[in-house]
């Protein structure tokens, strides 16, 4: 116990400018030496891939994407819908967008827009179009009895 309290006592002393140039050290390291990490494999991302794969196969697919997300949860939720949006686009299957929470409006139109410019820029020629590639059905109010 009495090695415990003098650890303690000795990090407690520890001058923070010492402690601050360690943390900027181990942060900027990385990125003055372009070392990266591969992202981790996650094995529902695999499975939402493979879902979509098998869709391409079926006769006239068809999905419906919820995008039930707005301003506060874009940082996270934006490219998640946006990697769905651009997977279905590139296999060319149509898909419908809805949302249950009035914030996700704009995003509902803005969205698909901005994945089918990109798209059209990468393949000349190419052209994904509104109300044949995809629908934007918007915002239901209701909550889960519009679902149900």
């Amino acid at each position: 116990m009495e090695y415990v309290v003098r650890l303690l006592t000795l990090l407690d002393n520890i001058d923070r400018r010492l402690i601050y140039l360690v943390v900027a050290v181990s942060l900027s390291a990385p990125i003055l030496f372009g070392v990266t990490l591969r992202p981790a494999e996650m094995s529902t991302a695999q499975a939402f891939y493979n879902e979509i794969e098998l869709l391409q196969k079926k006769e006239k697919p068809f999905v419906v994407i919820a995008m039930d997300w707005g301003p506060g949860t874009m940082a996270e939720n934006r490219p998640q819908s946006m990697l769905a949006v651009e997977h279905l686009m590139r296999k060319r299957i149509p898909f419908a967008l809805i949302s249950i929470y009035s914030l996700a409006s704009p995003f509902l139109e803005e969205l698909p827009r901005q994945v089918a410019e990109r798209l059209e820029e990468e393949f000349p020629g190419e052209s994904w179009e509104y109300g044949q590639d995809w629908v934007n059905w918007g915002y239901r109010p209701g909550g889960i009895l519009m679902i149900q």
